[in-house]
């Protein structure tokens, strides 16, 4: 009984071992590949019979560190995808966040000239025209200094029709050959009484337009506040019948297109910052879809040395008006590009041992077959990343997956940390030899 149980499991011991034996020369890691430029042509890949260079050239396999094989099987179970390399531009960016504020010069304050009672005509977010009444005042102060400047009038006229008399009475004297001493004494006061109450006059007016800004009038004894150029009300301090003193602030006006966008920068990403770069702002609209406006940016100084930031303004080049201030956004600063052809990949498919800079590269000629290749990266905008040498256009590199073959190859003497292994059927990897 023994016996017959004995020779039933034999069989399957032998076909078992034979079957681990295959699996393990399947998926086991070869060595380094030695590329040689004066093998056969019969032997030459894909790529070396596509590609023109003579043997004194540098091939892209010379970057190779190593080569494995992987079963369908396991190429489904880590989920590997690839992408292939291709020829467009890059360009390495910052994204900083802020908001949208009014420029300095975007704002305009109205306020009372003289202190009165106002009346307001307008209301925020009101649109005014040029010329359109803001407010008016009613201010006791000017109707007495309108009333000095009236009486002052009439002293001169008074003063003036006294001077003229005078003067025919002297003109009188004089023909008839004689002399009054005491009539040209009083012409001479009176004239004296005149120039001082027409400088008097003069001081009064010119006190009054100094006092009165651009865009006031006096209609009726009040004093009218017109807006001086087109905009919308942002803010109004006051309300009608109120009493308000000299100089205080009313009517706050804004120009339509006199916002800029903000973005606070950390010292560290305002390295490659100049005045000058354009800069791309994204703002997100109610539906969800984002909107982009262009300008270029100013740096500022350091507002805020406590938390490390710097100021970043964006000079639009046009705003709609319904973009507000406080509105959030990003704005995207290009810093520098890659030309029009460069090789690039996905920033995803490229992962680092040591000091070297590595992909995984599918060999074209061998399905399930996979290189380690060195690589030198160039600009990098996040998404894709420049390959400046080690792959040309059309290549497949990993890009889902990278983390696992990652973990499972060491390739590098100066990581520590990796160890190498092997896949098992089932896409488990184990560190170590079989």
């Amino acid at each position: 009984m023994k016996l017959g149980f004995l020779s039933y499991l034999l069989p399957v011991i032998m076909i078992a071992a034979g079957v681990s034996v295959a699996v393990y020369l399947i998926v086991n890691c070869h060595d380094i590949i030695e590329h040689d430029h004066h093998q056969k042509p019969a032997e030459e890949s894909a790529h070396e019979k596509t590609a023109e260079h003579s043997c004194a050239a540098k091939c892209d396999h010379d970057y190779n560190l190593r080569q494995f094989t992987l079963t369908p099987e396991i190429e489904q179970r880590l989920g590997l995808t690839l992408s292939s390399a291709s020829n467009r531009r890059v360009a390495d960016s910052v994204t900083l966040p802020g908001c949208f504020e009014w420029k300095p010069q975007a704002l305009r304050s109205y306020g009372v000239p003289l202190g009165g009672f106002v009346e307001i005509s307008v209301q925020s977010p009101q649109h005014v025209k040029q010329g359109e009444i803001l407010f008016t005042v009613d201010s006791t102060e000017l109707r007495e200094m309108l009333l000095e400047i009236e009486i002052n009038n009439r002293a001169c006229t008074l003063i003036q029709t006294a001077i003229d008399v005078l003067q025919r009475r002297i003109d009188v004297i004089t023909t008839s050959g004689s002399r009054n001493a005491e009539l040209e004494a009083q012409l001479q006061l009176k004239t004296a009484e005149l120039q001082q109450a027409k400088f008097t006059v003069e001081s009064m007016r010119k006190k009054l337009r100094q006092t009165m800004p651009s865009g006031v009038q006096i209609e009726d004894g009040a004093l009218i506040v017109r807006a001086i150029e087109d905009g919308f009300v942002q803010q109004v301090d006051a309300v009608s019948g109120n009493w308000c003193e000299t100089g205080r602030a009313v009517v706050l006006v804004a120009q339509p297109q006199g916002l800029r966008f903000k973005a606070e920068a950390l010292t560290a990403e305002t390295r490659g910052l100049r005045d000058g770069l354009a800069g791309e702002v994204q703002v997100l609209t109610p539906d969800g879809a984002g909107v982009t406006f262009n300008g270029s940016i100013i740096v500022g100084f350091a507002d805020n040395t406590q938390d490390r930031t710097m100021p970043v303004y964006v000079e639009l080049q046009e705003v709609p008006e319904w973009i507000r201030t406080a509105m959030p956004g990003v704005v995207r600063v290009g810093l520098r590009s890659s030309p029009g052809d460069a090789v690039v990949i996905p920033s995803r498919c490229v992962f680092y041992s040591g000091l070297e800079t590595l992909v995984f590269v599918s060999d074209p000629d061998h399905p399930g077959s996979y290189f380690i290749r060195k690589v030198q990266l160039g600009v990098d905008d996040g998404d894709y990343v420049e390959i400046t040498d080690g792959m040309r256009a059309g290549e497949k590199v990993v890009a889902e997956g990278v983390y696992q073959l990652r973990s499972a190859y060491a390739v590098s003497d100066n990581d520590s940390t990796q160890q190498a292994g092997h896949f098992h059927a089932d896409g488990e990897f184990h560190a170590g030899e079989h």
